[in-house]
């Protein structure tokens, strides 16, 4: 973006401003959204934010205008990385975090809903198709990668709330299943079963030995 009437110092003012605007307007947030999810900041994102402040100061001891402006797109350019690589990584950690939710509902409760079984399908997809535009220099992927992290929080919040309220049948199953089994006369049921099979077993042993022996 070039500013030709400006004075040099006003110049350095708008270009400075909107390197600054993109850095409070996006990554701060992005940062922040990696920060609640995985606890720690990106060495990736970390990495690209030192390089864009050091664009910055490289440009504000120029006086070329074409110069000082290319400075400011470079220190752009790895503020938007930064930004992509915080969601990228949100997205990883919810992706992994939707999928260890999934198997513990289906073991423990022996199904999800159609719901979430979808939105899991969605949010698996729409993360190939914005890799897919990323690799092909699409623009605005940002933005989609910022709709997936909206999906995959939403759908945590869909499956916490299908735990309590579509499931609680099946938590009354499993109970009743633990008391019936854990029951005195369940030990003698079992103890009286093992006795029954322990001549089979023993017939089975017997047929077997010879063959075993042959192979050893």
């Amino acid at each position: 973006m070039t500013f030709d009437n400006l004075p040099l110092p006003d110049l350095k003012t708008q270009e400075f401003s909107r390197a600054f605007g993109i850095f409070r307007g996006g990554f701060t947030k992005h940062l922040a959204t990696v920060i609640s999810l995985t606890e720690k900041i990106p060495d990736q994102a970390g990495n690209h934010i030192r390089n864009a402040f050091t664009h910055l100061a490289r440009a504000d001891s120029l006086s070329d205008r074409r110069e000082i402006e290319k400075e400011v797109e470079k220190a752009i350019n790895h503020i938007e990385r930064a930004s992509r690589d915080c969601l990228k990584i949100s997205i990883i950690f919810l992706h992994d975090r939707l999928k260890s939710m999934v198997a513990d509902a289906r073991a423990f409760y022996g199904r999800t809903t159609p719901s979430i079984n979808t939105g899991m399908r969605e949010i698996r997809e729409a993360r190939e198709k914005v890799c897919r535009d990323e690799a092909e220099n699409a623009s605005d992927v940002a933005s989609d990668y910022e709709i997936i992290v909206l999906r995959g929080i939403n759908l945590e919040n869909e499956i916490n709330a299908a735990y309590n309220e579509h499931f609680t049948w099946n938590k009354r199953q499993f109970s009743h299943f633990i008391m019936r089994w854990s029951s005195p006369i369940s030990y003698v049921a079992a103890i009286a079963i093992g006795f029954a099979l322990r001549s089979i077993a023993d017939d089975l042993f017997d047929y077997l030995k010879p063959l075993l022996d042959r192979l050893w």
